[in-house]
């Protein structure tokens, strides 16, 4: 299959997208030119088309029919004894359906938006309004006389919602008499009705570099299917070069203004199929008990709060079978002896799966039901009462196999098969990927590790592809074309992508799990053993360091030796896990099992104030839980694909993809090849991950350096040559003291804390050890020396690997590259492009490439434009050969000198490891150090503080505003201690004075109020408070009369126009009360105005603060 469609980071664009901008460079640079390419380069338009799939009527909605019209006595001798009540009701039916068939599409068809309004034929012509009798009329109800047709205006489209994953769209248009405004407000302001936007190039280069000047659009209204529109978008990117594109959305939101010569200003927003998803709960339910054991006495299940937190009990219930001797984690496996021996870790797939896997049952069941003893039984019972049964299982004795419903799920609603692209290669999912697995720790008697019952303390797995397939089935609501639903019309509001082959993540340099009791994995060692464990003696024949030779040596349990017996991976290979193809290897992360428990846990802790679950939140938080039991070297992130009707996951820590220079675009930015308008490159650093950098670009000398987290290491090799003068020698909070003796101790700490780590890793994928006890409790304490010990040795290449190889995966580091151009279609979320080196300062050339985050389309003066911003991916990321050394087989030191705790003091390096599907939001702090402070309140947000008597309380503008200012605020200073600002008035250094916290020169404290002096403290809490002081009684109360002043009413505007109007006057001239004339003359033009006057002002730089222009610019545009 071809890289460019994996969820990964780093792939390239697809070919005719490579091949579109070959074409342009070549016409840009050529000279002298033809004809035809003088009039590509200087007649080039765009154009855009938005159609509504709005039905309408004329007819009144119909009154229910409650009486008969013929009296009784009439009916009974005409018509005899009949039930007048279905009478009733059939008519009823018949009038209604009478009224649905009135609605048509006829006025949608007539009133397409594309330069005026045209008439969309059938299949996919249209028809021009020509003349002055066809483009100029008078209004039947509102005649102002002759009028122009309706029009757009405007047009934005890019990325929005809260994980900035969904497209949106704002289209302005404009109507000039009540009755324009009442076809139009049907058609294209109707809250939640479907509407198509087109768009593309007038003429264009096709792959051949010919020019194209009749481009056809897709027949929209011919079109019933969603998934058949969305695939054939696909397909006409492709046939244009990327040269056209299109927008499936519904709106969400709308606006009107009538002007002063009668016209009606109208803005229509829509947002992507997938726009739900932000609010799409996953735990409804439907009082089905698919483990029949927990009913009320009305048939209904209890004490489960979802549907598939039902069905996630009873596969659980199924897999710990009873405790029988048909328990799959029983499972038997003779040695080379005639002895059988117990795995204690087994698995019900396709060969085992219509066996009866357990011996007992709870309870009586009621007449005609059957308990389900099969696992093959159960998964139909729970796929077969989803409305959505994408598969189902076919019974061949004790064995089955998966027969597929759709052609979507037999490829796992992979991307690229859903939208119609390239799916080449792509194989169908097997049977055993629906598998059920159960996992048991005992001692070497055989005995359970708790003191509980034996069906309590198995663990039981499921994929975790097959936890999203289950969410897919029985977790988000359906839909048909039809209203005669049925299985076979049927389909979910979201895809979500489980296929295994696509979602590559990258890996640890030991692939395994420190917590079992959240996921499971196959042990592969990536990196020679003895390196990861030195100073540990691995290979050795000492069971500690401090022991004589002995047949238990540590090298019987080196994971890594054939001759260690793996009870996990005789179950689970490694292949199910690892993916090794296409110059691409790394981890299968829909292949990863997941505790039953554990997912179930994550239902109950992801509920919200309303007791709902979230999609994004929920997968979001079992992700999380991969990922520490990974060892955190993975920052998984889901996101909704570009199509709007498919969520993905992608892990934002690039995968080990040797290849991924060879095929990206070179987008040239400079000079005749360069069609490219704009380019800039800019840090968006966290304060928490600045604070980090800082100190390593200090960390001239000593070994600190080497214990930053990859991600800092990554800043640092971009500032390759450079050196601060005032750097100090740095090192960590633990280190080997001078004395030897202590030396001694310092080393016997850590060999003892690594020791504690290798034999819980040898517990875990053994079985039967004597002194190894696997409970939640020793895994827990067991994950931070994983994550750090995972971490520190994925930035080393060890000198005994034989491939000396080193692992080649990328961080994603948060600098933007900014790049604006001709429009073109068909670009991906997190593709990469490079950008020449001759562009590039020396030390960025050659170690960088750029994976897009966000696409933005812009149309102005009858130009497309793409935006596309691309965080920085590192395409050789620092890493340190090294030769670990091994404790001495003769080693004097005792097992713990100084009678010192290990646990309390281990010499692992500090890193930040945040590995979380969402950025970390800076905490606040309860108070500063030192100083006179009793009020160690944290701010909240929604707090409201205590104000003098005059302060008016906030409203909305002001609490969106608070969070806004204060990150902006942050970016720059953020402290709590008395600074000295300068105050600059456009560019004018006047004077400058003393400020704290959010930039304000004064204290708010217990609803007092004073001016800022030397040797002050304050809380965050206070710098909250008096933040939304000053913009409540200072700032806005100035922002509102200056507006006024100038004709713009401040309470008409939309909010974010608001909160960015608040955020400048607040910011700029010091006094947090200046807004300069431009920023008013901008203001009442409108939004896409003041767009560009931030632009403008952030491309003057300096001053200007360019960092905090683009936040509010991006705020504006969603």
């Amino acid at each position: 299959m071809a890289n460019k469609y994996k969820n990964i980071v780093g792939t390239a664009f697809a070919p005719y997208v490579k091949n579109q901008f070959d074409q342009r460079r070549k016409v840009h640079k050529k000279n002298p030119r033809t004809s035809k390419e003088i009039l590509y380069l200087t007649n080039r338009n765009a154009f855009f088309r938005l159609s509504s799939a709005a039905e309408t009527t004329g007819a009144s909605a119909p009154t229910p029919i409650t009486t008969a019209k013929i009296p009784a006595t009439e009916r009974a001798a005409t018509y005899g004894p009949v039930d007048m009540t279905a009478a009733i009701d059939e008519a009823n039916a018949e009038q209604l359906k009478r009224f649905n068939d009135s609605f048509t599409g006829v006025i949608a068809k007539d009133n397409v938006l594309q330069g005026g309004t045209v008439i969309a034929g059938e299949k996919n012509s249209t028809t021009l309004r020509k003349g002055f009798k066809q483009t100029y009329a008078e209004g039947t109800f509102d005649n102002l006389g002759l009028q122009p047709m309706p029009g757009i205006t405007g047009i934005t489209i890019g990325t929005g919602g809260k994980w900035q994953t969904l497209m949106q769209a704002d289209i302005e248009f404009i109507c000039y008499n009540l009755d324009q405004l009442d076809i139009m407000s049907k058609l294209y302001m109707s809250l939640g009705v479907t509407c198509f936007l087109e768009w593309g190039h007038i003429p264009y280069l096709d792959k051949s570099g010919n020019l194209v000047n009749n481009p056809t659009n897709l027949d929209f209204f011919g079109e019933k299917n969603k998934i058949n529109l969305i695939k054939s978008i696909d397909k006409k990117r492709k046939e244009t070069d990327g040269n056209y594109d299109a927008f499936l959305g519904t709106v969400y939101n709308f606006s009107y203004q009538a002007d002063k010569d009668g016209a009606y200003l109208c803005k229509t927003q829509l947002m992507g199929a997938g726009g739900m998803v932000e609010s799409l709960k996953i735990n409804t339910s439907f009082n089905i008990d698919f483990a029949e054991t927990n009913k009320d006495e009305d048939g209904n299940a209890v004490n489960f709060n979802s549907s598939l937190d039902n069905a996630l009990f009873s596969m659980s219930e199924l897999l710990r079978g009873k405790g029988g001797d048909n328990a799959i984690y029983k499972s038997k496996k003779k040695p080379s002896s005639s002895v059988a021996t117990t795995n204690y870790f087994g698995k019900v797939g396709k060969d085992n799966l219509f066996k009866i896997i357990t011996d007992k049952k709870k309870g009586t069941p009621e007449k005609g039901e059957t308990r389900n003893e099969k696992w093959g039984k159960l998964l139909n019972d729970i796929y077969g009462a989803s409305t959505y049964t994408p598969f189902q299982f076919k019974e061949n004795g004790e064995s089955g196999t998966v027969e597929y419903k759709n052609e979507e799920a037999k490829y796992g609603n992979a991307h690229q098969y859903v939208t119609g692209l390239d799916n080449t290669g792509l194989s169908e999912i097997d049977t055993d990927f629906y598998a059920g697995y159960a996992n048991h720790y005992t001692d070497s008697s055989g005995f359970f590790s708790w003191a509980v019952g034996p069906e309590e303390s198995v663990t039981t797995y499921i994929t975790f592809g097959h936890l999203l397939a289950l969410i897919n089935s029985i977790g988000i609501f359906t839909e048909s074309n039809t209203p005669e639903a049925n299985k076979t019309n049927i389909f979910p509001v979201l895809y979500i992508d489980y296929h295994p082959d696509n979602t590559i993540i990258n890996l640890a340099p030991i692939t395994a799990t420190i917590n079992p009791y959240k996921a499971l994995v196959p042990f592969v060692a990536n990196t020679p053993y003895d390196c990861f464990f030195a100073p540990l003696n691995v290979n050795g024949d000492q069971m500690k360091w401090y022991q004589p030779p002995s047949d238990k040596g540590l090298k019987a349990r080196n994971l890594s030796l054939s001759n260690v017996k793996n009870r996990i991976n005789s179950i689970l290979p490694s292949e199910t896990f690892i993916y090794n193809k296409d110059n691409l290897k790394g981890g299968k992360l829909m292949n990863v099992l997941v505790n039953i428990d554990f997912v179930r846990d994550c239902l109950r802790t992801t509920k919200d104030s309303d007791n709902n679950t979230n999609l994004i939140e929920y997968v979001s938080k079992v992700l999380e839980g991969i990922n520490e039991s990974l060892g955190s070297v993975n920052n998984f992130r889901p996101f909704i694909d570009e199509c709007g009707m498919i969520l993905r996951i992608i892990d934002e820590k690039a995968p080990n993809f040797e290849a991924i220079k060879e095929n990206l675009v070179e987008i040239p930015t400079f000079g005749l090849e360069s069609s490219a308008y704009d380019a800039s490159y800019q840090s968006a650093i966290t304060p928490k991950l600045a604070s980090q950098i800082v100190i390593a670009t200090q960390a001239s000398g000593g070994q600190g350096i080497k214990d930053f987290s990859e991600d800092v290491l990554s800043y640092q090799s971009l500032n390759a040559g450079v050196k601060d003068r005032f750097a100090t020698y740095k090192y960590p909070a633990i280190t080997k003291p001078p004395s030897s003796t202590n030396i001694a101790a310092a080393e016997a700490r850590y060999t003892k804390s690594l020791l504690k780590l290798y034999n819980t890793m040898f517990g875990i994928y053994t079985a039967n050890n004597d002194d190894i006890i696997i409970t939640n409790s020793v895994v827990t304490n067991m994950l931070s020396p994983w994550i750090d010990l995972s971490n520190t040795k994925s930035k080393q290449t060890c000198i005994r690997d034989k491939s000396q190889k080193k692992n080649n995966s990328s961080v994603l580091i948060p600098l933007e590259y900014t790049i604006t151009m001709d429009g073109i279609a068909g670009i991906l979320p997190y593709n990469a492009f490079l950008i020449p080196n001759n562009r590039l300062p020396e030390r960025y050339r050659g170690k960088v490439s750029f994976a897009v985050f966000s696409i933005n389309h812009a149309f102005d003066n009858n130009n497309w434009t793409t935006t596309l911003r691309g965080q920085t991916l590192m395409l050789d990321t620092p890493k340190t050969i090294v030769d670990p050394k091994v404790t001495a087989a003769d080693s004097k030191v005792t097992e713990n000198p100084n009678n010192e705790n290990p646990n309390q003091s281990s010499n692992y390096p500090k890193v930040n490891n945040t590995g979380t599907t969402t950025e970390d939001t800076p905490g606040l702090d309860d108070s500063p150090t030192g100083g006179d402070v009793t009020d160690n309140t944290p701010y909240n947000e929604g707090q409201t503080p205590v104000f003098p008597k005059d302060i008016t309380p906030n409203s909305d503008d002001i609490r969106l505003t608070i969070p806004f200012t204060s990150q902006n605020e942050n970016e720059i200073t953020e402290t709590y201690e008395p600074y000295k600002d300068i105050t600059y008035k456009e560019g004018n250094l006047t004077t400058s004075m003393l400020r704290i916290g959010f930039g304000s020169e004064t204290v708010t404290r217990r609803g007092q109020v004073r001016k800022v002096v030397r040797g002050d403290i304050i809380t965050k809490k206070e710098a909250y408070d008096d933040l939304e002081r000053l913009l409540s009684t200072v700032t806005k109360p100035f922002v509102v009369d200056k507006l006024s002043r100038a004709g713009v009413d401040y309470y008409k505007l939309d909010k974010k126009m608001q909160v960015v109007i608040l955020d400048i006057a607040y910011n700029y001239g010091g006094d947090h009360k200046t807004l300069y004339n431009t920023f008013v003359s901008a203001i009442k033009k409108g939004k896409q105005a003041l767009i560009d006057e931030l632009i403008r002002r952030k491309n003057i730089g300096g001053g200007q603060i360019p960092s905090r222009r683009e936040a509010e610019i991006n705020y504006l545009r969603g």
